[in-house]
């Protein structure tokens, strides 16, 4: 007897107990965060906290208190993000949970002056996500939590809905981190403006939405990408999931074909020769065509060929443009050719990687798109 019950008295020591677990009643649900820097420098840091108290027949979220809004706004202000988040915590009686905020929003003053400091306790927390999305406000950022999103519960839900379909850029802290850690020093966050409501809504009945892409220089905000520029960037990153480019008509009647391109790939090819460093892209893509607003017949090779010709033309102006704009006014490697370099040229990067940002201003780049339209959509003659 003594001997079976040593080993089981020995084994309940290996057993984990549950003395720092806490019930789901006991935890104040951080859903969305917005850190925002005040005229006086201290980080001003606002949660949208899971009201426990919502029905399930509520209304839109959005801020305010009680009642039955799913959300619940607090904000508190400290000299860093730490210490706002202690003094917040002196205004949420129960214990605050992060394990749930899938979505971090900088105001623009923030990052104008460096976010690096205050997304230091974003990706050290325990609770932090991974997979969380970070993004810039056009403003302070608590703006994209106070409004009342009309077909969502709560704002962060929709900023977190829009970066999955993938139209423009989507930033998740490994992301983040990633781009950080990385030889080129910048680093490109999705941009959030505030969608006017209608003239009839309440001022907050809207949603923030995105538009266009920050570029930060060593933490730093330095410009701003509109959505067409910033998918020229997605080209070149290999991030086109949905796009569309619409076309004049070849033969220079009036009118526009527009195209859906998808199983859009593009292969960056790094070369140095004779001291020169320069990059190949070459770009891949098939679509098919959405809308026709020309007499055209689509059903005619030779006219289907010159469409394609058009929109390599179109991808490739605009790659170009992306390009020259981060080369020439924000000398900001995002596009990760750094990276590229580093992996084919190991010496050589070595023995010039202290004169990247030389380097890449004085770069050259070459594109080469080769486009094929796999389908004219049900309707296959004009409109007209």
């Amino acid at each position: 007897m003594h001997k079976l019950i040593l080993p089981l008295f020995l084994t309940s020591f290996l057993l984990s107990g549950c003395g720092n677990s806490r019930e789901l009643n006991q935890l104040a649900i951080i859903l969305a965060a917005a850190i925002d820097l005040t005229e006086n420098g201290e980080i001003e840091l606002s949660a949208q906290v899971l009201n426990p108290h919502s029905t399930s027949n509520s209304g839109g979220g959005g801020a305010g208190g009680g009642g039955g809004k799913f959300t619940i706004v607090r904000t508190a202000k400290g000299l860093t993000v730490a210490d706002a988040a202690s003094k917040l915590q002196e205004k949420i009686p129960r214990k605050i949970f992060w394990g749930h905020c899938n979505v971090f929003v900088f105001g623009k003053k923030l990052a104008k002056k460096g976010i690096y400091d205050a997304a230091d306790y974003i990706v050290r927390a325990p609770q932090t996500r991974e997979q969380a999305l970070l993004f810039v406000s056009d403003g302070d950022a608590k703006e994209a939590l106070n409004v009342e999103p009309p077909m969502e519960k709560q704002s962060g839900r929709v900023l977190s809905l829009l970066s999955k379909q993938h139209v423009l850029m989507s930033i998740t802290v490994k992301d983040f981190m990633e781009m950080k850690l990385g030889p080129s020093n910048a680093i490109f966050l999705p941009y959030v403006s505030i969608l006017p409501p209608n003239p009839t809504d309440s001022p907050k009945e809207t949603i923030p939405y995105i538009n266009g892409t920050a570029i930060l220089k060593k933490g730093k905000m330095i410009g701003i990408l509109n959505d067409s520029l910033t998918r020229g960037v997605m080209w070149l990153r290999n991030e086109v999931k949905e796009s569309q480019v619409v076309v004049r008509d070849p033969l220079g009647e009036k009118g526009t074909i527009t195209l859906s391109p998808f199983q859009a790939t593009i292969r960056l090819i790094p070369v140095i020769k004779n001291g020169q460093w320069k990059m190949i892209a070459k770009a891949s893509a098939k679509g098919e065509i959405v809308e026709n607003v020309t007499n055209l017949d689509i059903m005619n090779l030779t006219t289907v060929r010159k469409i394609e010709k058009e929109m390599n033309i179109d991808i490739s102006k605009r790659i170009k443009q992306s390009f020259t704009k981060l080369q020439k006014d924000m000398d900001s490697d995002v596009v990760g050719f750094a990276e590229e370099f580093h992996r084919k040229y190991p010496n050589e990067w070595k023995r010039e990687r202290n004169h990247w940002d030389d380097i890449f201003r004085n770069m050259k780049l070459d594109v080469e798109i080769d486009s094929h339209i796999i389908g004219p959509g049900l309707l296959t003659i004009p409109t007209d």
